[in-house]
């Protein structure tokens, strides 16, 4: 036939449902895609710190590749009605490939008007957290409240008798020692002296004896090669003798040995137990320390920890959320009604990272009269998820550009390196010529403002160890006295009111103010100190003012406790001269004596068969 047929390329039947289909995918993904963004930056935001982050808007323009974020707030963790800082605006450009990955790569980043300490309309604290949230947090705050920090009291120190009416023998460490000391002793002794008993020598040391006489007064010609070669073997059997029990007694002697300087060492540490007795009896009737280590963090101590607190945080916060290497990055699981666990992503050693923001710089003003005001430029660089596969350290530097009053200098630097499996990272902070707070000193019931000075803060961390310091230098500081003044009569030595007194007159000189505070160790558990000049004051005072009386007091305070420990160190100390002089002296003593007759018998057994054919020599 005639016809032709004719070959439909499309099928619009088809076609059509499924672009429609496609259209309206794409156009949910856009219409969600923001509001997807926005609590992906709340949720993660909100773990990290332990307080709401909350972000009015996300924009994500794909046609130009730009992520712009509108009115994030930050809460404070310590203050759930302030934020720790506020932001307008922040723009990015976006790397689409990686988008297209479900990575975020910025690129670029601008911040606009930044603003901090604002107040919240509502509070900003987490009322439901899950184990991850705010956790960095959690254990810096409870290792800072975990740092023992002296007090400072001068009060009923003189003229009153020391009272250990709350101290027993039993509530010191020294006589508990002491009587474990001893009783091991009286054991050890005995079992020895059974061991010794079995291996008495004295029969065997008596018999040598006979048979060294009776072979020095022996004549061969009468005794004749027979009596001579019996006399020998006697001789030689002796020798046998005396050696195998010199080898037992030589064994035991030496296990006795190494008893008894365990036992002298033990005895030998009851001085430092006498020791830590005397810190716990003088703790208890409150006498100050003269030594400025221990009265500096009295003064200072909670200010300072609670400057080197975010410095931990920080440093907890990198660790966490930048691994070093390529340890895999653990966020809690989907809620399950069973077995909810956690998620474990470990990163491609080649791919973009799950977030990377390449280059970023944030120019803000501060109006108004506050030290704070003034124009500032931030830049970073290199801040990931996954610094392994960046290849480079994150790097960050603030600094003040221009100032109509406040600081001279402010600038924060610092670089952290998590791209091998050891931590790397260093952050410095530099202010001066700019008023310091006012701190108030509980101890010396005053408050002391700082005035102009220098403040500075630094922190290393290599691998688990860490360096933090915190130093302020101000030279014009100024005391108020919090408390109130007495007037009349001075009040006498011990009382409240002369301690008062006492503290005012040996700090409010010090106008040169120095403070250096420090942690060392591991992030878990560093170890904290503190230097200052005005401890140094007070600690002179100290030792001008109550020297003699606290010597005084420090002497009653050690014959009492001299008194409660005396008898059981005396006995510990009885037990070992026991196990040295009635034990091992002896045996010492008993091993001379048998090395000595197996020497003597085998010297005149020789004089004995010197020059006689076919008798044996021993």
């Amino acid at each position: 036939s005639g016809r032709s047929s004719t070959v439909r390329v499309f099928r619009w039947r088809a076609i059509v449902p499924l672009l429609l289909f496609l259209a309206l995918v794409v156009g949910l993904w856009v219409l969600l895609l923001d509001r997807t963004v926005r609590r992906a930056i709340e949720d993660s935001g909100t773990e990290a710190i332990g307080a709401r982050v909350e972000l009015a808007e996300a924009d994500v323009r794909l046609a130009r590749g730009e992520l712009v974020l509108r009115g994030l707030q930050v809460t404070n963790p310590n203050s759930p009605m302030r934020n720790l800082f506020e932001v307008r605006e922040i723009v990015g450009k976006l790397n689409l490939r990686a988008l297209l990955e479900k990575k975020i790569v910025v690129d670029t980043l601008a911040v606009r008007d930044v603003r901090f300490g604002t107040a919240r309309a509502t509070s900003g604290a987490v009322p439901q957290r899950s184990p991850a949230t705010g956790a960095v947090w959690r254990q810096v705050d409870a290792f800072v409240k975990s740092v023992p920090i002296p007090t400072l009291s001068l009060e009923g120190l003189a003229g009153q008798a020391v009272n250990l009416g709350a101290i027993s023998a039993d509530s010191l460490r020294t006589p508990a020692q002491a009587r474990v000391i001893a009783l091991t002793a009286d054991s050890l002794r005995r079992t020895w002296e059974s061991d010794v008993a079995s291996l008495d020598p004295r029969p065997l040391v008596d018999s040598a004896e006979s048979l060294i006489k009776q072979v020095q007064t022996a004549n061969p010609l009468r005794l004749g090669p027979v009596g001579v070669a019996n006399l020998v073997t006697s001789g030689r059997g002796m020798l046998e003798r005396l050696d195998a029990t010199k080898t037992n007694l030589s064994a035991l002697t030496q296990t006795v040995a190494v008893g008894v300087d365990t036992m002298r060492a033990r005895v030998a540490a009851l001085d430092g137990a006498r020791r830590e007795d005397y810190a716990y009896a003088r703790s208890l009737v409150r006498i100050p320390s003269l030594n400025e280590p221990e009265i500096s963090p009295a003064l200072f101590g909670d200010i300072a920890l609670d400057r080197l607190k975010p410095v931990l945080y920080w440093l907890g916060v990198a660790e966490r959320y930048l691994p070093p290497g390529l340890d895999p990055r653990r966020r809690p699981g989907p809620d399950r009604p069973r077995l909810a666990g956690s998620t474990a992503r470990f990163p491609r050693p080649r791919g973009y990272p799950s977030f990377l923001l390449r280059y970023g710089e944030v120019s803000l003003a501060i109006g108004g009269t506050t030290a704070a005001t003034g124009a500032y430029v931030a830049r970073i660089a290199g801040l990931t998820t996954e610094p392994s596969l960046y290849g480079s350290p994150f790097q960050f530097v603030a600094e003040r550009t221009a100032a109509a009053v406040g600081p001279t200098e402010l600038r924060i630097a610092g670089a952290l390196d998590h791209t091998t499996a050891t931590l790397r990272d260093s952050v410095s902070a530099l202010a001066g010529g700019f008023p310091l707070p006012r701190i108030t000193v509980g101890g010396v019931g005053a408050q002391l403002d700082l005035g102009l000075g220098v403040t500075r803060l630094s922190a290393t961390r290599s691998g688990s160890a860490i360096s933090a310091r915190w130093i302020v230098r101000a030279p014009e500081a100024t005391w108020t006295r919090t408390d109130t003044m007495r007037a009349g009569a001075p009040a006498p030595l011990g009382s409240p009111e002369w301690a008062e007194d006492f503290l005012w007159r040996s700090v409010a000189g010090v106008r040169d103010v120095r403070i250096e505070a420090w942690l060392t160790g591991s992030l878990e558990a560093p170890a904290f100190g503190l230097h200052s000049n005005v401890g140094e004051a007070l600690a002179a005072s100290l030792r001008r003012e109550l020297g003699a009386e606290i010597a005084r007091v420090e002497t009653e305070l050690r014959a009492q406790v001299d008194g409660l420990i005396g008898q059981a160190v005396e006995q510990a100390r009885s037990g070992l001269e026991t196990l040295e002089m009635e034990l091992l002296g002896p045996m010492v003593t008993h091993q001379q004596t048998l090395e000595a007759l197996e020497e003597s018998l085998a010297k005149e057994l020789q004089q004995l068969t010197r020059g006689l054919p076919g008798i044996p020599i021993p």
